[in-house]
């Protein structure tokens, strides 16, 4: 019977995560994403984007610098936006520069499980899944709201 030798290497890469799967914002206000790496013998800097329906939006401070381990996003929420609208979207990663390319989809699932605790294994459907609910701007009136002359 004839031995075979297996060698098994992780490749060179990172994971992205955030510890929140849920954001508001004010139409026209700005949204801050802290978004953290996990690197696997990779150390070149990382660009984080917007996909889904915040494809659009503005982003600054959207780059974990090599050999960092996290980055605060800023996201410009835009005016055109209806208070009380849902928006899902996700944030990925992608070498800049890297040979070969490597891209990775932001991970919720430790967010998941702090809202899940009892779901030890959320689906994997929801891993990855961003909602940001838009407020209203702070200069509309909302019901409940107190007179600033009260």
């Amino acid at each position: 019977m004839a031995m075979t030798r297996v060698a098994i290497r992780p490749h060179a890469g990172f994971a992205l995560t955030i510890d929140s799967e849920k954001f508001e914002a004010r139409t026209g206000g700005n949204l801050e994403i802290k978004v953290t790496a996990v690197r696997r013998d990779f150390d070149a800097a990382i660009e984080l984007h917007l996909t889904g329906a915040a494809q659009a939006f503005a982003v600054t401070n959207n780059l974990i610098a090599a050999k960092k381990t996290n980055a605060t996003m800023r996201v410009k929420i835009p005016d055109t936006l209806a208070p009380g609208s849902l928006l899902h979207f996700q944030i990925t990663g992608s070498s800049k520069p890297s040979d070969p390319p490597t891209t990775a989809v932001v991970s919720t699932l430790n967010a998941l499980r702090k809202a899940f605790p009892n779901l030890p294994h959320p689906p994997p459907a929801l891993d990855g899944v961003l909602t940001l609910g838009i407020l209203p701007p702070d200069s509309e009136k909302r019901v409940g709201d107190k007179k600033s002359s009260e």
